[in-house]
């Protein structure tokens, strides 16, 4: 008995069952692919950079899991994305993260007076991608590995991140003093436009 061929078949990559394509923690080129500028749910101005790795075993990671993820549901987000608020305490991260994209671009951003988000698509930076622990919806400890930080790309030799856990994981905002340098995603804006 023959088995019929599948349409599109030569084309689809290879995936095995228990064989996972998981983002290990490490430092990373990456690229911009878009970037703009919102307030978050405390009115304050916040850059939101759409990303992916542009080079080595994991190019283009979170390009390929969102178009994996996309063939069994329609409402996947895009997962390459990182937030960086810009005033308050969180001016002096900004100000590293432009530095960071300046230097490794050999550009020069006018964090001061503003500038066209279209300067910062196809810039690369190296991200710092540690592991972090968090709770999933049954209360249970799972990791992923994410962003953490933005770096200059001549600091290739930077060590691997230590893995966070729940334990060292900053509190909620609603639990913390006037301070908006550190935010839960979701308490803090509406993803409902993303990816751009």
């Amino acid at each position: 008995m023959k088995i019929q061929g599948i349409k599109g078949y030569n084309e689809e990559k290879t995936a095995v069952m228990g064989e996972s394509n998981k983002l290990e923690a490490g430092n990373y080129l990456c690229k911009i692919l878009n970037a703009k500028c919102e307030n978050n749910k405390s009115g304050n101005p916040m850059l939101i950079i759409q990303f992916d790795i542009a080079e080595g075993e994991f190019k283009d990671y979170y390009r390929q899991m969102y178009e994996i993820n996309k063939k069994n549901n329609t409402d996947v987000k895009f997962k390459g994305v990182h937030y960086q608020n810009m005033t308050g305490n969180a001016l002096k991260f900004y100000k590293g993260f432009l530095t960071s994209i300046e230097k490794s671009n050999n550009i020069k951003i006018d964090g001061e007076n503003g500038f066209d988000s279209e300067i910062l698509k196809g810039k690369v930076f190296l991200g710092r991608f540690g592991e972090e622990e968090y709770l999933n919806n049954e209360n249970q400890v799972k990791v992923m590995t994410k962003l953490r930080f933005v770096s200059s790309t001549d600091k290739k030799d930077l060590p691997i991140l230590d893995k966070m856990t729940l334990k060292d994981t900053p509190k909620k905002q609603d639990e913390q003093q006037d301070d908006d340098s550190f935010y839960s995603i979701e308490e803090n804006i509406n993803d409902d436009n993303l990816p751009f």
